[in-house]
């Protein structure tokens, strides 16, 4: 599956996934033709750390969130997902402590 932001009249920005940890972000003209991303524009994780472009994509992950910005302005927003999800017999009993 590759999610689709249209964040311009002739450019996308694709999402998808490489494994169960990375994913990569792409950008594509309206041709459906890989192309740099857009002037001006910065990928920033939730350390404000600028993420490096490299053969015009970026790798992310599960552990950080992250936000697109375009000549300063902030375009979209991506926030992690991935959680352990608790199961067991019925008989199991859960809580949460909020530290």
């Amino acid at each position: 599956m590759i999610n689709v932001l249209h964040i311009g009249r002739n450019v996308e920005a694709r999402i998808e996934r490489i494994d169960e940890n990375i994913a990569s972000i792409y950008f594509v003209d309206n041709q459906g033709v890989q192309v740099p991303p857009p002037p001006n524009s910065v990928l920033r994780n939730t350390t404000n750390h600028n993420v490096q472009c490299r053969r015009n994509e970026f790798l992310i992950s599960w552990i950080c969130n992250y936000s697109f910005f375009q000549n300063g302005s902030e375009i979209f927003r991506l926030e992690r997902q991935k959680q352990q999800a608790i199961s067991g017999d019925s008989d199991l009993r859960t809580s949460l402590i909020e530290q």
